[in-house]
């Protein structure tokens, strides 16, 4: 007979109400296909645990991703942003004014795409980059009313659009999903940095295998141009004490 939860329990309740001790529970891990028993009756926690949630994130994250670019295909393609261009915009209406470094390292866009970005939105008319008084190559960047008024309009179109059968958050509902991801983004941060760490540490150990060949490599040449030296100084030392050992070493030679 294959093995099942259900037949697993029985035989558990079965030996436990002919024994008289309470019975083993027996469960089906939703991250694998093996099944875990514990003695004491209760559920033990799959050790596939960590994983499952990671694979779980990924996949909602995934589907959320999708979820997103089908809103900026309906609702922000038609006004000209790209998907690149309206966490920028966001940023900016959220966090105010902040030089382009700065808004680069907050997106995590390196200086050579964000500078071009900032200046395709300025042409755009809906950001505008100002040179710092006291330091010209600093260039702070704003939104304008426009793209504040852009971004409102698309809300707006959003809320009109689906309002009836995509109800807004209540301010509960918004304050759990804002913790929730929060949290999320902390753990994958948190995997992030400990990922970099230990590339790092690779790094550093494989330079220091590398260090130290080449310092073994460079000692074996050494020590071998010094016995050659030392063998060629013994031979020459021998020509002078005895000239026979130049004649029979010129005659080996030939």
């Amino acid at each position: 007979m294959a093995y099942s939860p259900q037949s697993a329990n029985k035989g558990s309740r079965d030996a436990a109400a002919a024994n008289n001790t309470p019975p083993r529970k027996v469960y089906r891990s939703k991250m694998t296909d093996a099944y875990a028993m514990d003695d004491l009756g209760d559920e033990v926690a799959s050790p596939a645990f960590d994983q499952y949630f990671e694979d779980d994130s990924m996949h909602m994250l995934n589907e959320i991703n999708l979820l997103f670019d089908k809103i900026v295909q309906y609702y922000f393609t038609p006004t000209g942003l790209t998907p690149i261009q309206i966490p920028i915009l966001i940023t900016l209406l959220k966090d105010g004014p902040m030089t382009v470094s700065q808004l680069g390292k907050s997106l995590e866009i390196g200086s050579s795409n964000i500078t071009p970005l900032c200046k395709r939105l300025e042409a755009m008319q809906l950001v505008t980059r100002t040179r710092d008084t006291y330091d010209q190559r600093v260039v702070f960047v704003s939104i304008t009313d426009k793209a504040r008024e852009l971004l409102v309009w698309v809300n707006k179109e959003i809320r009109d659009k689906t309002g009836h059968d995509a109800p807004a958050l209540t301010t509960e509902e918004q304050d759990v999903v804002r913790t929730g991801m929060q949290l999320l983004r902390t753990h994958l941060s948190n995997v992030v940095t400990s990922t970099e760490k230990q590339q790092q540490t690779s790094e550093l150990n494989d330079k220091r295998r590398q260090r130290l060949e080449a310092a073994r490599i460079a000692t074996e040449q050494s020590e071998s141009r010094r016995q050659e030296r030392k063998k060629h100084g013994s031979i020459t030392s021998q020509s002078k004490m005895n000239p026979m050992v130049t004649e029979v070493q010129d005659q080996d030679d030939e």
